[in-house]
């Protein structure tokens, strides 16, 4: 009986040893990411954390637009260079302070699969890789973990208790298990927790109090959307990124046939009037590219066009329940996240990542795809050239009458001298006159 009352002692005070630690433990969350729908998703899962928990939050694409960050108790923002982390650096100055003043700190770290350098740092760092208790990795939304899955380095280094986010329908995608990664994605399910994102389903699970949270972060005007959307039928074209290769000039003659009036998207269906089926046509630009059409190139493009702020993600729109009903663009993964209905035109880019995929689950329908060959046809109609400069160097231009065209990245104009079928002549800064000789169609060489 005497030996009964000690154990059952030794087990009581064990288990007021581990309340007093669990009530002493400090939670530490980090959330690092520079891309905009990952940190997204990060976004949802910190606006649940109880207030008392600490937050480090690096979010460098919506760094300058959250709004009223004191709202946000124990939580310091930071600007940090995704590939960037050493003991000097400010956010581990920030976390070895913390680890200072709490003796039991548990750290829950919170970054992009294409930028790990934040894991790679602290899980071999001595004063922080026995703290991490839970590993969090987010898909870049660059379709990465459908494109290289099948690698055999493919996430080999996370630990097991990690969770990966992913937005993809990979559950549709594997079901028949025909496509070639499927077997090495059953194997990573195997290792760590995979979790799927459905931004539709998701937008129906925030309180309004959280849903104000989440715009608050993001420096969304919701208000000002709503009224912009509501009751007219939208139309959203998704730039891509890279400005600098030659589906630029694709990408903006496919708006300006997509926008009219006369094409596939504008035609009035039987028994409609023109009024009562136009279309309202947006676009939101690649956050990452500084240089980008102005707007008055895109309002010559499609008039009366209107821009969504390039730092926030579509998935945005979604998650607010302002969804458009229709968009065009080119290949990209945000397809992934949308009905085959709302998909009006899909621009096939070259070694596309993702048509096959989405084409062999019914995620798109085939007639909703333009080919390189129908995208290269819109381009030699649309009056956008290329004046190439030399080897490294090219601009694109936009001919908006007989005797004028526009830069497309810089806000200036230039005078039309001559156009033949051979030769292009144009006056630069009202003064350098320059030939340019025809190559193949929208593109023209510089004469020496």
């Amino acid at each position: 009986m005497g030996r009964l009352r000690i154990k059952i002692f030794i087990v009581f005070i064990c288990c007021i040893t581990v309340l007093f630690q669990q009530r002493n433990t400090q939670h530490l969350h980090l959330y690092f990411d520079p891309a905009t729908t990952p940190a997204l998703v990060q976004m949802t899962h910190f606006i649940n954390l109880p207030p008392n928990d600490l937050k480090i939050i690096s979010w460098n694409r919506f760094h300058n637009h959250i709004k009223n960050k004191k709202q946000f108790p124990n939580t310091d923002f930071f600007i940090t260079d995704k590939n960037d982390f050493n003991n000097s650096s400010l956010v581990f100055q920030k976390i070895e302070k913390i680890l200072q003043t709490q003796q039991n700190v548990h750290i829950h770290l919170h970054f992009n699969l294409l930028h790990p350098a934040i894991y790679n740092f602290l899980s071999s760092h001595p004063k922080t890789k026995d703290k991490i208790k839970s590993v969090h990795v987010y898909e870049d939304a660059s379709g990465h973990f459908l494109r290289d899955a099948n690698k055999d380095d493919f996430l080999t280094s996370l630990p097991k208790n990690s969770t990966l986010y992913h937005w993809g329908n990979l559950s549709k995608i594997c079901s028949d298990n025909s496509f070639s990664r499927c077997s090495q994605i059953k194997k990573i399910k195997k290792n760590i927790s995979l979790k799927e994102i459905n931004f539709q389903k998701l937008a129906h699970t925030f309180t309004e109090k959280k849903r104000k949270k989440l715009f608050d972060l993001t420096g969304f005007d919701y208000e000002k959307t709503k009224k912009l959307l509501s009751g007219k039928k939208t139309y959203f074209y998704i730039l891509g990124y890279d400005w600098q290769k030659p589906v630029i000039g694709a990408q903006l003659a496919a708006l300006k046939y997509l926008c009219q009036p006369s094409s596939k998207t504008g035609t009035p269906k039987e028994g409609e009037t023109a009024s009562s089926s136009q279309s309202y046509w947006f676009y939101k630009n690649h956050p990452s590219e500084l240089n980008m059409p102005r707007h008055v190139i895109l309002d010559h493009l499609c008039p009366n066009i209107k821009s969504i702020a390039t730092h926030l993600p579509f998935e945005l729109l979604i998650l607010s329940d302002l969804s458009p009903h229709n968009v065009a663009g080119f290949s990209s993964s945000l397809f992934f996240n949308l009905s085959s209905e709302q998909i009006a035109v899909y621009l096939e880019r070259a070694n596309d990542p993702y048509r096959n995929i989405l084409e062999k689950n019914a995620l798109i329908h085939p007639n909703k795809i333009w080919t390189q060959k129908e995208i290269d046809k819109h381009l030699k109609e649309s009056n956008i050239f290329e004046f190439i400069e030399d080897d490294n160097k090219s601009s694109w231009f936009l001919k908006i009458n007989e005797n004028k065209m526009l830069n497309i990245f810089k806000n200036e104009e230039v005078k039309i001298i001559e156009q033949t079928k051979n030769d292009f002549v144009i006056q630069k800064n009202k003064k350098d006159i320059h030939t340019y000789q025809f190559q193949k169609d929208y593109q023209w060489l510089k004469k020496p």
